[in-house]
């Protein structure tokens, strides 16, 4: 059922969206009445937190593209090209309308005559004639650019966050550099594409990236391109279209630690003394509830529910960015997830939003020879995790998904339908995984779960 609405705000779906009139003064250059612009959260606290700034950058850029005193004080590229298209045109300049077809010339020439036949409306002019070039984006200026565009979508992700999602980009803008000098991105050709697609296919066939790291790194220059090509209205440069590169080595399988191992190495409390607290208290609630290390410590202090009758950490879209919304979810806590959570009531402060926390625990655990093997990393304990959910039998996959923050659709192949898990029903599962009690406290909890599982 969706959440009921508050001023600006429309529920699509489980996403909430920003929904605002257009004042009356802005018209002239945008045509619609209302503005909707998805706000790509389906938290209504993250929604309400972000969406004064969003509107407030809607009413900034239709400030900039008020026709006459703006655009003449300030015409520069993209003023213009937000009149043309407020005008229902695509932007060309001069030289691109000259190259195209002649009745589209002649349109737009007659199409001013009739609204401006002293040619007094420069600006309007601009818009339809291309009376500027475009700007130069160099391919070092693609992801800025793109960002920028993006900001919405960005706009909940911290710091730490945003940094981490861009050094993928910024790895293949490198990787491009590489071949090509720093040119305008509009200019990159078919051909220098196919330079870099054979550069990887090389570096694959040498062992030293896997093929998806490489198709990775083609997708996002295709995604990059792309939008700049939108941005600016250019006809879509295909350079990076059905490249790809397959074969070299396999992936490395994913390592899960064993229930021993979890039991010897991190619900032992000596032999995790010798690192700081919030590494030693994070890889025990991990190993107990399968969540991600970021997940963990991004939490604030207000999830930490540690008193409720089941206690639990929510797992939020607030001050950081989820990896999808199925990420959002409470993690139930059994003794030992419970104690090492208790030790931190506000959390984990040295590591929320910052970068770190992964080296410092496998270098910790790689220093004192406690990983069971070199393939082994701390993301082995979700590993673990999920594969315990899979092994302990008469577990439901749509459960199994929501412990996990997995998509139950792509497990379950199918709708789902009703509401999320419970916290009972979290600890139910708990009490069938969890490694801090007997086998036959295990069984019982399982036949229980069975007997009242949803259909």
């Amino acid at each position: 059922m969706a959440e009921r609405a508050s001023r600006y705000l429309e529920q699509r779906g489980t996403t909430w969206h920003l929904r605002m009139r257009v004042p009356a003064r802005y018209h002239a250059v945008e045509k619609r009445k209302l503005i909707k612009q998805s706000l790509y959260t389906d938290s209504k606290t993250e929604a309400e937190a972000i969406k004064g700034k969003i509107r407030q950058e809607i009413l900034v850029e239709l400030d900039r593209r008020l026709a006459g005193d703006k655009a003449t004080a300030d015409p520069s590229f993209d003023n213009v090209v937000a009149l043309a298209k407020a005008r229902g045109v695509a932007y060309r300049t001069s030289a691109e309308l000259a190259a195209g077809p002649a009745s589209e010339l002649m349109g737009r020439l007659k199409k001013l005559m009739t609204e401006d036949p002293s040619a007094t409306r420069q600006e309007l002019i601009s818009a339809e004639l291309g009376g500027i070039d475009r700007p130069q984006v160099l391919i070092s200026d693609l992801l800025r650019e793109y960002e920028e565009t993006n900001r919405a979508r960005l706009s909940r992700k911290n710091d730490d966050q945003l940094r981490r999602w861009r050094n993928p980009y910024k790895r293949a803008i490198n990787d491009l550099r590489s071949v090509l000098p720093n040119k305008q991105a509009v200019e990159i050709t078919r051909q220098e594409a196919l330079q870099l697609e054979a550069i990887y296919l090389d570096r694959v066939a040498e062992g030293e990236i896997l093929a998806a790291t490489a198709n990775k790194r083609l997708g996002h220059l295709r995604t990059l391109v792309r939008a700049h090509c939108k941005r600016h209205q250019l006809i879509d440069n295909t350079s990076f279209e059905n490249l790809s590169v397959s074969g070299g080595r396999e992936p490395r399988k994913r390592k899960e630690c064993s229930e021993a191992w979890i039991l010897e190495n991190i619900l032992s409390p000596s032999l995790l003394s010798r690192t700081n607290s919030e590494i030693r208290d994070v890889l025990i609630i991990m190993s107990e509830t399968g969540a991600s290390p970021s997940e963990i410590t991004g939490a604030l202090p207000n999830h930490f529910r540690l008193n409720d009758p089941i206690p639990h950490i929510e797992l939020r879209q607030e001050g950081r960015d989820l990896k999808n919304k199925y990420r959002v979810r409470d993690l139930v806590l059994t003794r030992p997830a419970l104690e090492a959570a208790r030790r931190h009531p506000e959390g984990f402060p040295r590591y929320r939003g910052k970068p770190g926390f992964s080296d410092a625990a496998n270098g910790f655990l790689r220093e004192n020879k406690l990983l069971p093997t070199p393939e082994h990393t701390v993301y082995s304990l979700r590993h673990a995790f999920q594969g315990r959910l899979r092994r302990a039998g008469g577990i439901d996959q749509f459960y199994q998904a929501r412990m996990m923050g997995h998509d139950p659709k792509h497990v379950i192949k199918r709708e789902v339908y009703g509401d999320d898990l419970t916290l009972e029903e979290r600890m139910a599962v708990m009490n069938i995984i969890r490694l801090d009690t007997s086998e036959e406290e295990r069984r019982k909890a399982k036949a229980a779960l069975m007997g009242s599982t949803r259909s």
